[in-house]
């Protein structure tokens, strides 16, 4: 056999392992964590936030998505980060706020050493800075901030939006 036609063989195979290899599609994420009723569970009141237009000349624009344990057990908030670093996240407990969280470094993100006792409440407030990439930044945006726990999925919350000069 010829070097030439080994070598697109050997490519080709390769490229079809690669393909395979991959993780297939997963259940879209909801915000009810758990493994059963009696363990924890964090609910939020809403998942998602389209701000609508975001004008670049009023600076940063913020939400807060409320969410509870529903469970009988408590729930321990291990790590907040956000998907870019235009976006941060702040978690706000029983009057105290922890953060704010950014977009992950090429490391591990900071802990978050936070509990959630059962029945009770909490904030995620997630900010966003329409200058933070400058003029090539007009457009829509989707920002996500995820909220990881000892429970099983993180609960994952989603600020959209049009940015405008």
């Amino acid at each position: 056999m010829k070097p030439l036609t080994l070598l697109i063989i050997t490519a080709v195979v390769l490229g079809v392992g690669i393909w395979f290899a991959q993780p297939g599609t997963t259940e879209p994420k909801t915000a009810t964590l758990g493994t059963d009723s009696e363990s924890s569970l964090l609910v939020a009141e809403e998942l998602a936030y389209d701000f609508g237009a975001i004008r670049m000349a009023n600076g940063k624009v913020s939400h807060e998505f409320k969410f509870r344990n529903t469970g009988t057990a408590p729930v321990a908030l291990t790590q907040l980060f956000t998907s870019c670093m235009c976006t941060e996240a702040t978690l706000v407990m029983i009057g105290r706020e922890y953060g704010p969280f950014g977009m992950p470094g090429h490391g591990f993100g900071p802990r978050l050493d936070a509990v959630l006792e059962p029945g009770a409440s909490a904030i995620v407030r997630v900010t966003f800075d329409p200058n933070a990439h400058g003029p090539a930044g007009i457009g829509p945006i989707t920002r996500v901030a995820s909220l990881e726990n000892d429970s099983s999925a993180p609960l994952e919350v989603i600020i959209t939006g049009q940015v405008t000069p």
